[in-house]
């Protein structure tokens, strides 16, 4: 293989597909070479992603920049290929894929951490009691809901509460029968409530297809708050540090919206987040915030 540099026009034929045949072979296998053209690549990646994002903002047509070699340290890696790859074969889809905001089930995985399942009361709801799933929840609301109710499913099921897991299933559904498109959303945990298949890539083809039919902003935000609520409850103060908590919090702030009740609960507990590196979590302060904002989104 050669260590020679790619000239900046072919490489950026490669990020843009116009490459094929031996002349991609023969870029691909120059990166594979070469640490520093690789950085180059996932450089190039990183601002074609954002001229993309750019151009749907403004309808501007998305234009691929030839950049320049820059030097910069990356580490070598046994996959360092199966990586290459896949930044060859998809790089706009790689990109959007560690852009990717953290969903329920990542919420769920956090909290495996700290193991157990539900709380004795969890069905006890820090929302109002008096409505059901089809009396006129606002959508922001009833994504809020779903969310909780999700990362509630992922925790019973690791568990294997299954009345508990059958509960939320019957919950679930109930909130997406009443919604237009919802039975086809439905449709993964039908199957998982019936034992069609595993329930591992049904939980994540449920919280995928609800999150195409509801606010997604709304549905993690409301998976984000129980997760917290639980965490306080095992004393998990990883949760509340973790990198996701913060940038779930951030973009809770950012909600258009947001009731100024849930915003101040939000703020209290970001602060908590990013002050705790050194010290003990309030989990009794952290929980009450935490259930005084899923009740504002939920409700």
């Amino acid at each position: 293989m050669t260590n020679a540099e790619i000239d900046p026009e072919r490489l950026a034929a490669l990020l843009d597909g116009r490459l094929s045949g031996r002349d991609r072979d023969a870029v691909v296998e120059q990166l594979a070479a070469s640490e520093e053209m690789l950085a180059v690549y996932a450089d190039a990646v990183a601002v074609s992603g954002a001229e993309e994002g750019n151009a749907a903002r403004t309808g501007d047509p998305v234009r691929v920049t030839p950049l320049r070699v820059r030097r910069r340290w990356v580490p070598r890696a046994a996959a360092l290929a199966a990586v290459l790859a896949g930044l060859v074969a998809a790089p706009w889809q790689w990109n959007r894929m560690r852009a990717a905001p953290p969903g329920p089930g990542r919420f769920a995985v956090l909290l495996e951490r700290s193991g157990g399942g539900l709380p004795a009361d969890w069905e006890s709801r820090p929302w109002s009691s008096t409505r059901g799933a089809g009396d006129g929840l606002s959508e922001n609301a009833r994504a809020a809901r779903l969310g909780a109710l999700q990362v509630d499913l992922r925790v019973a099921v690791a568990a294997g509460d299954r009345p508990a897991a059958e509960l939320l299933l019957a919950q679930i559904q109930g909130h997406l029968d009443n919604m237009p498109s919802g039975g086809l959303a439905a449709d993964p945990y039908r199957r998982l409530q019936s034992g069609e298949g595993e329930a591992a890539p049904l939980l994540k083809d449920g919280e995928q297809t609800v999150a195409d039919l509801v606010p997604a902003d709304w549905l993690r935000a409301g998976a984000w708050a129980e997760g917290a609520s639980l965490a306080a409850r095992r004393g998990d103060a990883r949760y509340f540090r973790s990198a996701e908590s913060r940038a779930a919090l951030a973009a809770i702030g950012r909600l258009e919206g947001l009731p100024p009740d849930a915003a101040s609960a939000a703020e209290r507990l970001r602060r908590r987040s990013v002050s705790t590196a050194d010290e003990g979590v309030d989990f009794a302060a952290a929980r009450s915030d935490a259930d005084a904002l899923l009740g504002a989104l939920g409700s």
